[in-house]
């Protein structure tokens, strides 16, 4: 775990700890006075993500369902399956994810379309993703219900799944759309904001 300007190690034998030097992010792409550099830093030190490729973060995409479920399952560091003899969700067979996705499922934090499918390519949009993360953060024992209510212009356009994900994270400064009056409910989020939102809300944990 980041420790000020150290990353922690411990173990499970309570004697051997090991501090060392903050660990710089490899990625060409991310420069140290990008708003969000700090964050991209954290869940590469976390082993949360590892980029697009060795050398670059990509910012400005956007990211999957899958690809931010799996970060979700590493955060977690949920033990980790070889196999399911059936998913319960009908697309999950034969996808590099599956077994992440599946973990989650069972653990309610993930649900899926009401068509039963996960569609794990598609673009991840802003409700998505904080019904996902207040799913995560109930399982991490923390309270998610929310602390006042935050008056969005467009509220009546957010799914009510995740109506009260959207109202508890606005109010604790996780998830906000940089306007003052709309949340943009079905905008995509980017990986750099998925760094600032994935950090900031593992920060109202006890595990980070």
């Amino acid at each position: 775990y980041i420790d000020g300007d150290n990353l922690k190690i411990t173990s499970d034998n309570l004697k051997d700890v090991l501090v060392t030097s903050r660990i710089a992010e490899p990625f060409d792409d991310v420069a140290e006075t990008d708003w969000y550099h700090n964050d991209v830093q954290d869940i590469f030190n976390y082993g949360i993500t590892q980029g697009t490729t060795s050398t670059t973060y990509s910012p400005h995409n956007n990211i999957t369902r899958a690809q931010f479920a799996t970060m979700i399952a590493r955060a977690l560091e949920i033990e980790h399956k070889d196999t399911h003899s059936q998913y319960t969700l009908s697309d999950l067979t034969g996808k590099w994810y599956a077994n992440e996705e599946q973990m989650l499922v069972d653990l309610g934090i993930i649900t899926g379309y009401t068509d039963g499918t996960f569609r794990g390519e598609n673009k991840l949009t802003r409700q998505q993703a904080a019904a996902m993360i207040a799913r995560m953060l109930e399982y991490m024992d923390v309270d998610t219900t929310p602390k006042e209510n935050v008056a969005f212009g467009d509220m009546d356009r957010i799914s009510d799944y995740a109506k009260e994900a959207v109202q508890f994270l606005a109010s604790q400064d996780v998830l906000n759309s940089g306007e003052d009056t709309k949340f943009n409910p079905y905008n995509n989020l980017t990986r750099a904001q998925m760094a600032k939102v994935l950090m900031r809300s593992l920060r109202l944990s006890d595990r980070y």
